[in-house]
């Protein structure tokens, strides 16, 4: 039996290139239907490398367009010699500061994040007095209605402990003197990290090309048919940076993160007071519907 005659010369690759070219376009169309929702604000973000601010307040609404947490479930419980907020997240530790915001986004979103800023700033002075922290500690100043608690928890005193033993201290601002590949390889070997963490430090701290993308923007991105329905977040932050130019990837990221912190369809952000007392007073709407334990999707988690 004869082996079928080859396929003409080009038609493969001409059929993975007009592929590519649809997903781009889907890309595109995608970053501009945000753009319309959120481009201002992002705009701004963008242009001052700006990201999750600790001066967010309780009820306020976020540059992203996110509501921030009323102020019962952002406060942090007082305890003997409890302090007022420091903002060392702002000071002379602007990479540093940027790896652990980046570590209380991922997975979790912008309106989480800025809520765990307030109560991290109330309770400690600085990174090493966060860093010292018991892991009991540590979950109660993430948050109990914080994703990945214990995971996020365990990774990032895992992440600063590493950067202590390296750095005899709590720095990271020799990065920017690196080269950006190097800053890179160091940020993603840093124990603990994730792919997006570094990734997102890189590209607001150091001006670098590094698309964040975990399980939410990653739902973001296939739900519009941007990446291939398989692609996990890996694959799909290796996409963006392919397909978008650098310079370009700042807006796109803030735009991406900005879809991924509303809710997804059919869900609503009660935050669990207000879900106790619904349910208490037996008011709970009924176009609520979805079941207690139930998640909208499969999330995919980062290799590492």
């Amino acid at each position: 039996m004869t082996a079928p005659p080859p396929p003409p010369s080009g038609a493969s690759g001409n059929h993975g290139q007009g592929n590519n070219a649809h997903a781009a376009e889907r890309l595109n169309d995608l970053l501009t239907r945000i753009r319309k929702r959120h481009g201002e604000a992002v705009a701004v973000l963008a242009a001052n490398g700006a990201s999750v601010h600790h001066a967010a307040k309780p009820g306020a609404t976020t540059a992203e367009g996110q509501v921030t947490p009323d102020a019962h479930e952002s406060a942090a419980p007082t305890h003997a010699g409890s302090r007022p907020s420091t903002a060392f997240l702002e000071a002379d530790q602007p990479v540093l500061a940027e790896l652990v915001r980046s570590f209380l986004v991922w997975e979790a979103g912008t309106a989480k994040a800025a809520s765990a800023i307030r109560r991290i700033e109330q309770a400690v002075v600085d990174f090493n007095d966060l860093r010292v922290c018991m892991h009991d500690e540590f979950l109660r100043l993430l948050g109990k209605s914080t994703p990945k608690t214990e995971d996020r928890a365990m990774r990032m005193r895992a992440a600063l402990n590493d950067v202590y033993l390296r750095e005899h201290g709590m720095t990271l601002e020799h990065l920017p003197a690196l080269p950006k590949r190097e800053a890179r390889e160091y940020l993603e070997s840093v124990e603990g990290v994730p792919r997006f963490v570094a990734a997102r430090t890189i590209l607001l701290a150091l001006s670098g090309h590094a698309a964040p993308v975990d399980s939410r923007i990653l739902r973001v991105l296939t739900e519009a048919r941007a990446v291939p329905p398989t692609a996990t977040t890996d694959d799909a932050a290796a996409l963006l940076e392919k397909r978008i130019r650098a310079g370009e990837l700042l807006e796109a990221y803030l735009l991406l993160q900005a879809q991924a912190d509303e809710p997804a369809r059919g869900e609503t952000e009660q935050s669990p007071p207000a879900a106790q007392r619904a349910k208490a007073n037996g008011s709970a709407r009924s176009s609520e519907g979805k079941k207690p334990g139930k998640s909208s999707g499969k999330h995919r988690t980062e290799g590492r």
